[in-house]
């Protein structure tokens, strides 16, 4: 919210135009970010008792919406993300990854004690809210008022990354 009032100010002052996309994590055949990354491990962590929906954006979709308000100069604050959720479990589920659901009190803090010494570089603990509480956004005024429209859902983004892992290991297991 910060940087976005400061965005906001110096367009204001300026008298230039801003374009903010608020976007979703990007995720597609061969992503490699931090959601993807987390997912090259046999064995996952959950919050006992949350089971969020995520959404995703597809690469594809992304740049074609980056070409679109880049080509049609947008101005304004939109959200980006494809069309409907998917589950946490779903997506261990997509990539036959075995899903361990942890009390949040035991979670929390050996997850804190993990990133500190370090043993994992993943996330401190607040990582972990990720994967505890729903994050999800309206993508109405992008639809509306730009007709910039998704070819892929977040569901099948996601499905698009996990087919992309088993080529990648069938490749990996015929080469």
């Amino acid at each position: 919210m910060e940087v976005e009032a400061l965005i906001r100010e110096f367009a204001t002052s300026t008298g230039l135009q801003a374009l903010v996309l608020r976007c979703c994590p990007v995720i597609g055949p061969r992503a490699d970010n931090f959601i993807a990354r987390a997912f090259l491990k046999p064995v996952l962590v959950a919050v006992r008792g949350s089971d969020p929906p995520m959404q995703f954006i597809h690469k594809d979709d992304l740049v074609s919406c980056l070409v679109q308000c880049t080509l049609d100069t947008v101005a304004g604050v939109f959200n980006v993300a494809g069309e409907g959720t998917i589950r946490w479990s779903e997506m261990a589920a997509a990539l036959e990854r075995r899903l361990v659901a942890l009390p949040a009190p035991l979670l929390y803090p050996a997850t804190q004690v993990a990133w500190a010494l370090p043993l994992q570089s993943d996330s401190p603990a607040s990582g972990l809210e990720f994967i505890r509480y729903p994050w999800t956004v309206s993508t109405s005024k992008i639809e509306t008022e730009l007709a910039c429209q998704t070819r892929y859902t977040s569901r099948q983004s996601w499905e698009s990354y996990a087919e992309g892992r088993r080529k990648l290991k069938q490749g990996a297991a015929g080469g």
